[in-house]
């Protein structure tokens, strides 16, 4: 080979060092679900009233969705998120209140039964519910039972 093609030989390796590599394709992070939070009423035989309660996987909440008449149920996340649930009767109405160590509890604030004297309460045609997410690093516990992992 003739020495003065040598340097062009080079040539290729050069233009690779200076050449940029593609960048990496980005993967665009899921965004979160937003907050569910969803209240109403349910026919009296549908479920017993009690203590709260927490909803861990899609199964369940596909579940109760169905069986509470929940039209296009939300979207959740159950590796971050969970859903906690209170079904109570009354006029009153229902919040989840989170300790700050971890746990969750339910305050329900009743309303006078005899509205302005006359007794004209309202009456609700059944049980209520109330549900709403949170993240499982805030909530470690729903009225002291720990929740089951993802």
């Amino acid at each position: 080979m003739p020495p003065r093609l040598l340097p062009l030989l080079g040539l290729p390796l050069v233009i690779a060092g200076l050449a940029h590599a593609a960048p990496a394709p980005l993967h665009k992070a899921e965004a979160p679900p937003p907050e569910v939070m969803l209240t109403g009423w349910l026919p009296r035989d549908r479920v017993p009233v009690g203590d709260p309660c927490a909803i861990t996987c899609q199964a369940d909440w596909l579940a109760v969705a169905k069986a509470w008449g929940i039209q296009n149920p939300p979207r959740v996340n159950f590796r971050t998120h969970f859903l906690a649930v209170h079904v109570w009767t009354g006029q009153g109405t229902a919040r989840f209140e989170a300790d700050g160590q971890g746990g969750l509890r339910v305050i329900n604030e009743e309303a006078p039964d005899n509205l302005y004297g006359f007794g004209l309460g309202r009456r609700v045609a059944g049980p209520r519910y109330l549900i709403r997410s949170f993240r499982r690093s805030d909530v470690t516990a729903v009225k002291g039972l720990p929740l089951p992992r993802p």
